[in-house]
């Protein structure tokens, strides 16, 4: 682990989204990760473009959520 400054500014506000009545186990999560499909983007690269450039110029491709699938597939 490499330890990095906090990434936005002391009251910076930040919305966080979570459906009503929409939960999912970590453990059933994890296990239905493919670890053979997660990105192949280095994690150091994208640790550097995300800390180095404002986000609003960071490009898509960057915007990684290995858990995404796993857990559309695990929705009831």
């Amino acid at each position: 682990m490499t330890p990095v400054d906090p990434p936005l500014a002391a009251g910076t506000k930040v919305c966080i989204v979570k459906p009503r009545g929409v939960g999912l186990s970590t453990p059933t999560v994890f296990k239905s990760l493919k670890y053979d499909a997660l990105s192949s983007l280095d994690p150091q690269d994208m640790l550097d473009t995300f800390t180095q450039k404002p986000l609003k110029k960071v490009e898509n491709e960057w915007f990684v959520n290995d858990l995404e699938p796993p857990a559309f597939f695990n929705l009831p």
